[in-house]
């Protein structure tokens, strides 16, 4: 019976419509049930309205959803095509393979945009796009659309290219993901295999639209919200729906990307073999490719799963460089392939005789994985050693964990070029270097980052290494003492043009000039200066405003001049008083402009004692720089001061303290003064509760640290602290006041650091 020239039959759309209806209540019932659960979702804790809300979620979870329902689709109505019996009843009839082809599509697809819409209108009914804008809805309803278009597209392909209905969905899973895979596995054995590899740019995770919309497309592509108007308005509904949505332009080419993946396998169902139904390859040119990509999988897959499991490699800087381990990832990998390979024989012959031939393809194969592994260990094309020209080079940033600072951008030509001679140092000592990033942690000097930019910001060469200790006595973020012989017997090469590098002008001044607010006596909030040792603050000290700007116009900026302030050392220090861990950090934060136009920053850099005027200054008002002695007075001129104000409960009990303590116990100078100046503070000022705690805590520990002795009489006086505060008399309604957000654990550690300073007093009896 002669075919009709037709590309649709409307009694088979109908009749997959009747037979494939339960994907629909389903697949509607999984959506709905999503768009519940993030009902009143926020972006950022910003409550964003329905219609914004929703479109969030359909182009992340959502997507997801989309994507597996698409697969079940194409499995429920091209099941035709799977088994002997239906395919010679479909090639029986008088309706060309194409029509019936677009009729099952056609129904599928309708099914699956029904079942969204009946997902959307159940949502309504329960309020959840109750204030949606209707364009807002029109929107959702469009980027539902182009997804199903996009998903099912390829599921439809997929269905032609396989005879198996159980292959489908891997077949259809692997053509999603095929392109985020393979780049992520290049990446992670390039990186391991060339040295320095790092900041590579992703480059085709937009053609796996699933990991895409989840990961970056939906928030930093797809979406733009006006953060001004939020912030001035302080995320109200009316201000969300200004957001702006500028993803049309990629999911319309998704949505064409879907169409012609449609086309194709309306083009390749002519030539598909219908006696191939029940095959895993349906398409007899495939049956060729398919071993190639099944070993390349497998090869891939074993040699990450070595990488991850055998040698623990992270992604990053980890590698050894050992010809050894390279070869053991090799022979993992050509194991994959040969996995791959006589596997995927097996599917096609449907039979587990397969070694009796196609060895030649498979040594081939080999050959080129051998090619490619061993000549990107051994540099063949250069990539390793290729530097960029320095005059290209606008930019340079310089991230050391040695310094303990953050990236570092120089922009000096002259600079530019010490960043490429200390780069080529590296290349040749490259021996050196891939050994200690194969070593322990404890072994490891820190790591060196090179980012290399045009003036346009595009990136030209990123590069990242491990260094091993060697020479280096100490580092500003605490790095362990280190010898000659400690892990490799010999220094550090680049160390000392690292520290000359970190310790030129350009680098010292923008240690010390926050990136985007002009400095003036009007931007600086504050000042905070801490003392660690061991990675443990043992002492803080925080300025006024006014104070800060003293410090920085008429210290820093001064010592910045001569080179002293903001230096970094990383070669072993000249100082022996110089103790292991300990270093003294200086904070400052600055502010400009006034609510929905306010702007903040800030600067911090390791206060040394050969900054001569930032030293004094601290030292001046008892703060101990490392190598610095505290400036303190004498206990005598404590008594001498009268005190004429007696503070009603603990302020009280703490004038009394302040009177009566022992002058000859030791350290209780300082423990009484910050205690009685803390306490005022607790009595009077309730606005800020959080930032006594904070200091008790830390003094509490401190204090302890430096006069264990006094910890036998902390509990009782503790319980004598919690008496006052918690009986008929006190500060019952101060503690109300200021302490009511604390917990218990949090009143209890304030009670240990006042317990320190009453420790100091000859009497306890209270």
């Amino acid at each position: 019976m002669r075919s009709k020239n037709s590309c649709f039959d409307i009694r088979i759309f109908g009749n997959a419509l009747r037979r494939y209806w339960p994907v629909y209540p389903a697949a509607a019932g999984v959506y709905l049930y999503d768009m519940l659960t993030r009902r009143g979702s926020s972006w950022y804790g910003i409550m964003e309205t329905a219609d914004l809300s929703l479109l969030r979620s359909t182009l992340s979870s959502g997507s997801r959803l989309i994507f597996i329902a698409a697969g079940v689709m194409a499995m429920a109505v091209y099941s035709w095509l799977f088994f002997q019996r239906s395919t010679a009843y479909a090639a029986a009839l008088p309706v060309r393979r194409e029509a019936q082809y677009l009729s099952h599509m056609a129904a599928g697809f309708v099914l699956l945009e029904a079942a969204a819409l009946m997902a959307l209108l159940l949502f309504a009914l329960t309020g959840g796009l109750r204030g949606a804008a209707p364009a807002g809805l029109l929107r959702v309803v469009a980027v539902i659309t182009l997804l199903n278009v996009l998903f099912f597209g390829p599921a439809s392909l997929c269905a032609v290219l396989t005879g198996n209905i159980l292959i489908l969905p891997a077949v259809y899973a692997v053509f999603a993901y095929a392109a985020v895979a393979l780049e992520a596995s290049a990446r992670w054995i390039a990186q391991f295999l060339v040295f320095g590899l790092s900041g590579q740019r992703w480059l085709f995770t937009i053609l796996s639209p699933v990991y895409y919309l989840r990961n970056a497309g939906q928030a930093d592509f797809l979406l733009e919200t006006n953060w001004q108007e939020v912030y001035r308005g302080y995320a109200t509904s009316n201000v969300l729906s200004l957001a702006a949505f500028r993803g049309w332009p990629l999911l319309l080419c998704y949505g064409a990307a879907g169409v012609l993946f449609a086309a194709l396998g309306t083009a390749l169902i002519r030539r598909r073999p219908m006696e191939n139904a029940g095959n895993v390859v349906a398409l007899p040119g495939l049956r060729r490719l398919f071993p190639w990509g099944a070993a390349l999988a497998g090869a891939l897959t074993l040699g990450l799963l070595t990488l991850k499991q055998i040698f623990r490699f992270s992604g990053y800087l980890n590698v050894t460089g050992s010809f050894s381990k390279v070869m053991l990832l090799l022979l993992a990998m050509i194991l994959g392939a040969f996995t791959g390979w006589f596997g995927a024989q097996g599917l096609l012959r449907k039979t587990l005789r397969v070694f009796d031939r196609s060895w030649g393809g498979f040594a081939v194969f080999c050959a080129v994985l051998c090619a490619l592994v061993l000549g990107t260990e051994l540099d063949v094309t250069g990539s390793e050693k290729r530097l960029p020209d320095a005059e290209r080079v606008a930019s340079v940033s310089v991230w050391d964990t040695y310094a303990g600072a953050p990236a570092t951008v120089f922009e000096e030509p002259e600079n530019i070029r010490s960043v490429l001679e200390i780069q080529r140092h590296v290349l040749e000592s490259k021996e050196l270097f891939e050994n200690a990033a194969g070593m322990d942690l404890s072994a490891q000097g820190g790591a060196l980052s090179l980012v290399y930019c045009d003036e346009n910001g595009r990136t030209l060469l990123s590069r990242a290494y491990v260094a091993p200790i060697g020479a280096m006595a100490w580092s500003s973020a605490g790095n362990a003492y280190a010898t000659d012989g400690n892990a490799f017997g010999s220094a550090n090469p680049v160390l000392p043009e690292l520290e000359r590098l970190m310790n030129t002008p350009e680098a010292i001044r923008k240690r010390i000039l926050p990136r985007y607010i002009a400095v003036s006596p009007y931007t600086i909030q504050a000042g905070y200066v801490y003392r660690m040792e061991d990675y443990v603050t043992v002492e803080d000290l925080q300025f006024t405003a006014a104070e800060t700007w003293e410090l920085y116009n008429q210290c820093v900026l001064p010592d910045a001049e001569e080179g002293t302030v903001a230096t970094t050392r990383l070669c072993p220090a000249d100082d022996p008083g110089e103790s292991r861990g300990t270093f003294t950090e200086l904070f400052i934060p600055f502010s400009i402009g006034y609510g929905d136009d306010a702007m903040a920053d800030y600067i911090y850099f390791m206060v040394r004692p050969e900054a001569a005027r930032t030293v004094a200054w601290l030292v001046e008002r008892g703060f101990a720089v490392t190598g610095t002695v505290r400036a303190e007075p004498e206990p005598s001129e404590i008594i001498s001061e009268s005190v004429t104000v007696v503070l009603p409960g603990l302020a009280g009990l703490l004038e009394k303290v302040y009177l009566e303590y022992d002058p000859a116990a030791a350290g209780t100078v300082g423990a009484l003064r910050w205690t009685r100046s803390m306490l005022e503070w607790y009595s009077a000022n309730g606005e800020d509760p959080f930032r006594v705690y904070e200091e008790a805590k830390l003094f509490a520990r401190t204090y302890d640290a430096e006069a264990g002795e006094f910890r036998q009489r902390m509990e009782q006086l503790r319980t004598a602290g919690i008496r006052l505060t918690t009986g008929s008399a006190g500060l019952v309604q101060d503690r109300g006041r200021n302490t009511g957000a604390w917990t218990e654990d949090m009143v209890g550690e304030v009670f240990d650091a006042i317990a320190a300073g009453l420790a100091a007093a000859e009497r306890n009896d209270y």
